[in-house]
């Protein structure tokens, strides 16, 4: 979590309840992080959207598990470890199934187009 953020602030807006978010920019190399929380024990279906942005990809960093009391022992200490990937969309468009019991990020690379 503290490895993803940028030094400014961005707005942002849900239409799903009972998500918690927040977005941050890089002003030097304009990364969006956008983290969202999930503490329902259902997913739920979500479509982000980075105004002024183009990408068609962008990076995914999931930590979650069904379980809601899981977490990582002296015995295992990689019980529950994030999961990175590569979420696709379109024209900075993306949609996205939050997983249940989860904390995501949400990486953004790149300039805004003007």
């Amino acid at each position: 979590f503290a490895r993803n953020v940028g030094d400014r602030v961005l707005p942002a807006t849900a239409g799903t309840a009972g998500l918690y978010y927040s977005a941050t920019i890089g002003s030097r190399t304009g990364a969006v992080y956008l983290k969202i929380v999930n503490p329902a024990a259902q997913s739920v279906p979500s479509q982000l959207t980075f105004a002024g942005r183009t990408a068609s990809a962008a990076g995914l960093e999931v930590l979650s598990d069904p379980d809601p009391q899981a977490g990582n022992t002296l015995a295992d200490p990689s019980a529950v470890v994030p999961a990175r990937s590569i979420l696709r969309g379109s024209g900075g468009v993306f949609a996205y199934q939050v997983p249940a019991n989860s904390v995501t990020v949400v990486t953004v690379r790149g300039r805004a187009r003007h």
